[in-house]
C-alpha cells in the first residue's frame, strides 16, 4: 500500500510541475499581447495554486511555504540592491502576515 501512496505522489508531483511550466508559458502569451486583465489573473491564480499544492507535496504544509516567503520578503526589504519597489514587499509582507 505504501508503495502505491508514493507512486501516486510521485506522479502528483510531476503534474503539478507540468502544470506550473504550463500556466508560466501561457501568462508569458498573454503578457505578449492585450487582452482582458481577467485571463492574466486566471493564470497567476492558477500558477500560485500549484505552487501551493507542490510545495505542501514536497515539503508539508501551506503555513510553512508562507513563512518561507515571508522570510524572503523581509531579506528583500534589508537589501539595498534588491529589484523592484519595496512598497510592493512591505504590502505583500503584511498580507501574507495578515493571514494568520
Amino acid at each position: 500500500m505504501a508503495e502505491i501512496d508514493i507512486t501516486k505522489n510521485i506522479r502528483l508531483i510531476e503534474l503539478l510541475k507540468s502544470d506550473i511550466l504550463s500556466q508560466l508559458a501561457g501568462l508569458y502569451e498573454e503578457l505578449l499581447r492585450p487582452g482582458p486583465l481577467s485571463r492574466r489573473e486566471e493564470r497567476l491564480s492558477r500558477l500560485i495554486i500549484s505552487c501551493y499544492v507542490l510545495s505542501k507535496r514536497i515539503s508539508g504544509s501551506y503555513e510553512q511555504l508562507d513563512e518561507k516567503i515571508a522570510d524572503n520578503i523581509r531579506l528583500i526589504l534589508l537589501d539595498d540592491k534588491a529589484a523592484g519597489d519595496k512598497e510592493d514587499f512591505s504590502e505583500l509582507l503584511k498580507h501574507i502576515e495578515n493571514r494568520y
